[in-house]
């Protein structure tokens, strides 16, 4: 069940990217779409290996994954997959791939951040890292579209990355995942570095498009719960 539900989100976030893509002229490919769904597979196999099981050296489990093995919370036929998508990539792209086990460095240094600044720069770090894998081969006709999107998607990661802060950080201090006490002051801070980077996120989308801006419009609107459920908290 748990599964299922999982790659329906995946499923989600695949036609979302597909959604905001098309904005920017990009004639979004079958290849694209499946190169998306394995790298949200594989992104949340490696945050639950980093979160749940703590284990922060990830780089055997992505060496693994490049070769079709299966790692704890990805099946050997996702894991073939990935090595499908992955032998397809040019050798630019897949350095970016190896560069994920980077990730098990920010979740490090997040924990270690004493203060609200420190944890959030390197949250957007991170977020940077994951724009940079998520962008899609530029070797199409619609060249120029692909490569604007591209250039886009860190604005994205920014965005998604600091609204995701604001709505975890009270789960994420309980399960000791960072040591950052979500205080109201620790919120209002997050809060205003998401809206911050949500507006900056908009103002770069062409045409404004109406899925974008019912994204932002839904992730201020769990930003402002979160907020609200702290104050209630205290």
């Amino acid at each position: 069940m748990h599964e299922r539900h999982t790659n329906d989100k995946n499923l989600q976030k695949v036609r979302l990217l597909e959604e905001l893509a098309r904005p920017f002229g990009v004639s979004v490919l079958n290849e694209d779409r499946i190169y998306w769904q394995s790298i949200f597979e594989v992104s949340n196999a490696i945050d639950d290996i980093v979160d749940q099981d703590r284990n922060l050296d990830i780089t055997p489990y992505i060496e693994n994954m490049i070769h079709g093995e299966s790692i704890p919370y990805l099946d050997q036929s996702n894991a073939k997959r990935f090595r499908i998508v992955y032998e397809g990539l040019s050798n630019e792209r897949k350095a970016r791939l190896h560069q994920a086990s980077r990730i098990s460095e920010f979740a490090i240094l997040r924990y270690e951040a004493r203060d609200i600044d420190a944890y959030i720069e390197h949250t957007l770090d991170e977020s940077r890292l994951y724009a940079d894998i998520l962008k899609i081969d530029t070797e199409s006709s619609d060249y120029n579209a692909r490569n604007e999107f591209n250039d886009w998607l860190p604005s994205l990661g920014r965005a998604g990355y600091a609204a995701d802060t604001v709505v975890d950080m009270k789960s994420d201090y309980k399960e000791g995942i960072t040591q950052i006490n979500p205080t109201l002051k620790t919120y209002r801070k997050l809060s205003i570095v998401a809206c911050n980077e949500i507006h900056k996120c908009l103002e770069l989308t062409p045409k404004k498009t109406s899925v974008m801006s019912t994204l932002g419009g839904l992730v201020l609107k769990k930003c402002a719960l979160s907020l609200v459920s702290m104050v209630s908290d205290t």
